[in-house]
């Protein structure tokens, strides 16, 4: 069976990023009803924002004509939370989800900031400042 398609890459490289989009699902399925109803921030920013990173390193891979890695340390926590679930909930749900939300967001602001800090310097110019006229 060839698990490699014409340029030499696997064909199941893909796979781990669309089990992260697919894990908000599962997660949903299986926790219990209360959490994403009584604590829905939490529940997204846990699950949206891996979405949103990934989304950030490819529009950033594309423009910039560079490979994309094929994991980030931000799909850790829906793994983490998709194990707790195999695992029979070990950890109480909506303690893991505060801390992989905590994670996520850090993580998705780190890279934006590293990516505007890039972007200055490579153009020469400051962020988010204005440029006054000398005193006179």
């Amino acid at each position: 069976m060839h698990t490699r398609d014409a340029q030499g890459s696997s064909i199941y490289t893909p796979l781990l990023p669309l089990l992260t989009f697919a894990a908000p699902v599962v997660c949903y399925a299986a926790s219990s009803p209360q959490i994403l109803h009584s604590h829905a921030l939490i529940f997204h920013s846990a699950f949206s924002m891996p979405i949103t990173k990934l989304t950030i390193k490819i529009m950033i891979a594309v423009m910039t004509k560079t490979p994309l890695a094929a994991f980030d340390s931000i799909m850790l926590g829906p793994g983490l939370a998709l194990l707790n679930l195999y695992l029979g909930t070990p950890l109480p749900e909506l303690y893991l989800l505060t801390g992989i939300a905590v994670f996520n967001v850090t993580s998705v602001l780190v890279l934006c900031v590293v990516v505007c800090v890039q972007v200055c310097q490579h153009l020469n110019i400051h962020c988010f400042t204005i440029p006054y006229p000398p005193p006179s």
